[in-house]
């Protein structure tokens, strides 16, 4: 009787250690596709931060480009600025020369004529 019961035990024994197996099996398959996909997803993330990184990049470069043409127009225009109030400037003493040439020359040769 001992012997059966025991025979009972084994195969109890038995049924539940293939199913403790059988459920290892399945835990290590989870395991191995979940890192299978927890690898896909650090790599699309690596690509996503690339192209992130790449379009930061370009957008900055846009920006300097941008910049850079803004301060170039604003300096062209304080140089053309500058050139017409020198210009205004020569003009004056210009006008004011020709004005007093006259009494210029003659101050000359009231000095250089007794």
């Amino acid at each position: 009787m001992w012997v059966g019961r025991r025979g009972r035990l084994d195969t109890k024994g038995e049924t539940l250690l293939q199913e403790l197996a059988a459920q290892e099996r399945a835990l290590v398959s989870k395991v191995a596709d979940a890192k299978k996909e927890a690898a896909q997803i650090i790599e699309k993330a690596k690509q996503d931060a690339a192209k992130i990184n790449e379009d930061a990049v370009k957008e900055a470069q846009g920006l300097a480009e941008k910049a850079t043409a803004d301060l170039n127009a604003e300096a062209e225009a304080a140089r053309q600025a500058i050139l017409n109030d020198v210009a205004t400037i020569v003009e004056s003493i210009d006008v004011k020369a020709k004005a007093n040439q006259g009494k210029a020359v003659a101050l000359l040769m009231k000095r250089v004529l007794p």
